[in-house]
């Protein structure tokens, strides 16, 4: 299983970094008076690197190989939920990166330090987006589950960009989500606790489909 995940990492090193330097620093920039920027940057960086290593499984038809393999079906299937919080830990390291160089130099647009709160929320989001396409993907294949990707990435893209007009056009608005002031501690314990039950149901859906599935 590990090596599942190595692979993963190698197959798109490059572009781990980059779209993960980049999409951090543009929510930074592009979101930085009205969200904390990480919330944005955290669900989304980890879901676009998962669909891109799965694109690049399609393009050299590696689910096939990897099939032939003498490999439970359950290690790889756990490979792929595993993978993805391993980005999100990639992407949250990397923005607290550019925030300690930001605000050691004394920018203006310094990000705020990420809060545990903030955490939650982004495991909370991820997990549910995560736990919603991966059986889909284990029972249609790459192909028929772009619908999904297509959709999630067209709103990645332009709700940030609505959301900072809307707000900019309402003043009466609050000018900043406050994770804090919605995630307290039972709340935090309680949304980590239902998501991690979605998760596992997700899990045993995307192995069932995948035992099914022919090749």
């Amino acid at each position: 299983m590990a090596q599942l995940i190595i692979k993963d990492m190698l197959l798109q090193r490059k572009r781990l970094i980059y779209f993960t330097l980049f999409y951090n620093v543009f929510a930074i920039l592009i979101l930085q008076d009205f969200f904390l920027p990480y919330l944005v940057a955290g669900i989304v960086v980890p879901y676009i690197m998962l669909q891109t290593a799965l694109a690049y499984e399609e393009m050299n038809k590696s689910e096939i190989v990897i099939n032939s393999l003498p490999v439970r079906k359950e290690k790889i299937v756990l490979a792929r939920y595993l993978t993805i919080f391993i980005y999100l830990l990639i992407s949250i390291l990397c923005y607290s990166i550019l925030t300690f160089l930001m605000n050691l130099f004394n920018l203006p647009l310094a990000g705020e330090p990420v809060s545990l709160a903030g955490i939650v929320v982004i495991f909370v989001g991820i997990g549910i987006i995560v736990s919603i396409y991966l059986p889909i993907f284990f029972r249609y294949g790459y192909i028929k589950g772009r619908v999904f990707h297509t959709v999630f990435t067209v709103a990645a893209l332009i709700l940030p960009t609505v959301a900072v007009k809307i707000i900019g056009e309402n003043p009466e608005l609050p000018g900043r989500f406050v994770v804090e002031d919605l995630v307290g501690v039972r709340t935090g314990i309680i949304l980590l606790l239902l998501t991690l039950l979605i998760l596992t149901i997700s899990f045993n859906l995307s192995v069932w489909f995948y035992k099914k599935r022919e090749f």
